[in-house]
């Protein structure tokens, strides 16, 4: 009887190929992706975020929660994603410990994020909406106190879209009230200095009649406990507002932030 050789289809090794030609074909598929998820900027290396949770908080900013797939230790970088935006370029991003930068810890991390550094207004309205680029950058070895990013690292942060942040009602009501409180300030100095010159008094300006040991924290947090105190702080100058009407300045003080 004549021996009849069984279809290629039907010999295991055809079945033991097609399963390794899938396997690598789909090793082929995961690194491709894996690769989108970050790329290499010039001396650092940009990953994307996902986002997974955005609250309001009581200093009228916003807090966000993420993951991403950037090692432990790398810096999370917040800056608006329109190129229009007055602010692109800069960071408004920060720790949730306050004036330092957000990090990765296994895989995910928190960071606080400021209305005045990521809207493109200086009075922004409620329910105004900005779209906004938060990465997650390696070998990052500037200062949160330098806030102007990386051009290589602004290059790629297109490429992972963008997360839409939306003003409420608390934050432009605070934001407006900063203004008033320049305005009526500026008011009262300028009120003082024609009070000032018109006085026969010749009274030497003196350090001690300001407080030093007040923190700006505390400040913020019991402004009535202080009202009629003179008090004096020192900082560094992290960002320049420009408006229409007026410059706003976002001045790092003792560790903390204010404007």
């Amino acid at each position: 009887m004549k021996k009849i050789n069984k279809s290629f289809y039907k010999q295991w090794w055809f079945w033991l190929v097609l399963v390794a030609l899938a396997v690598i074909a789909l090793l082929t598929v995961f690194t491709m992706v894996k690769n989108s998820e970050s790329y290499q900027a010039g001396k650092y290396r940009v990953y994307q975020t996902k986002i997974t949770s955005v609250k309001s908080n009581s200093y009228y900013t916003w807090l966000l929660k993420g993951t991403t797939s950037a090692p432990n230790g790398s810096k999370i970088i917040v800056t608006p994603y329109s190129q229009s935006n007055l602010n692109y370029g800069f960071t408004a991003g920060e720790s949730v410990a306050g004036a330092g930068w957000a990090k990765v810890s296994n895989g995910k991390f928190s960071v606080v994020v400021d209305p005045i550094g990521i809207t493109n207004s200086v009075d922004p309205k409620s329910g105004d909406k900005t779209k906004t680029s938060i990465l997650a950058v390696t070998n990052y070895q500037k200062k949160w106190t330098s806030p102007e990013i990386s051009k290589n690292i602004l290059k790629k942060a297109g490429k992972f879209g963008y997360t839409t942040l939306v003003v409420n009602g608390a934050m432009s009501r605070y934001i407006k009230s900063l203004s008033s409180k320049k305005k009526t300030t500026s008011s009262s100095s300028s009120s003082s200095s024609t009070a000032a010159s018109s006085s026969s008094s010749t009274e030497a300006f003196s350090s001690a009649d300001y407080r030093s040991d007040i923190t700006y924290d505390s400040l913020a947090r019991n402004p009535d406990q202080y009202k009629g105190q003179k008090v004096v702080y020192t900082g560094e100058v992290v960002q320049v507002l420009e408006g229409d009407d007026e410059t706003d300045l976002r001045v790092a003080i003792n560790g903390d932030m204010m404007i």
